[in-house]
Parts: C-alpha cells; structure tokens; sequence
C-alpha cells in the first residue's frame, strides 16, 4: 500500500494509507495539499480495518514409540526318563557259598538293552 502523496492522480478504487489509516479513491481525481483523505470523506472512504482471525493452530499430534515385545521363548518340555528295568535271573545258592557271579540285563525304555556281569559275595550271618 503506498502513502497518500499531494499532486498524484488516484484512480477510483486505489487505496493510499494517511496517518497509518487505510483510505480507498471514491472518485479519481489529482491530489492537491488541502485535499488530504482525512479532509476529504467525498474523494476518500476510510477503510474499516479488517482483522484477520487468528490463525489456530492444533497442539503436535504425539505419538508414542512403537511397543518392542520380545518374541515367546519356546522350552521344550523335559524329558522324563524311566528308571531302568533290570532283570535277574534267580541265585541258588548253595549252602555255605558265599559267593556268586550274575548275569544282569538292564533294558532302559525297552530301547536300549545292556547285560552286565556282576560278581555277587554274601555274607551270612
């Protein structure tokens, strides 16, 4: 916006600003010293000062950090072992005989079969 200036010609519709105040030209004419907007309200409408609302803003949207979560630890259940079975074959034992030799099979789970000489001494008392 340009200031009101004497001896400029104004067409209709210009707007000039006098004494930080907005003036549109009524009627085009050529500006003379005693001719001043103020002075003038035939050549000049004062313009109402329009106010802009204000401009609002919305606060930041905020955002919360992506949750981490740690994958299942997967245990795998334990293993249940059976006692073994092991099986003997009877002693017959002589009177006075204190001692013996024995054959032992252990079978674990009827998987694995394992047979063991064993050397057997008995106490009588």
């Amino acid at each position: 916006m340009t200031s009101w200036t004497p001896n400029t010609f104004y067409k209709l519709g210009d707007v000039v600003s006098f004494q930080n105040i907005s003036y549109k030209c009524q009627i085009a004419h050529t500006a003379i010293v005693s001719w001043e907007p103020i002075s003038t309200p035939a050549l000049w409408i004062k313009q109402e000062s329009v106010t802009q609302p204000p401009v609002v803003t919305q606060p930041p949207v905020v955002t919360q950090p992506p949750v981490v979560t740690q994958p299942p630890v997967v245990t795998q259940p334990p293993v249940v072992t059976q006692p073994p079975v092991v099986v003997c074959q009877p002693i017959n034992l002589l009177p006075n005989q204190s001692n013996t030799q024995q054959t032992i099979n252990i079978n674990q789970n009827n998987t694995n079969s394992h047979i063991y000489t064993v050397n057997i001494d008995i106490d009588f008392i």
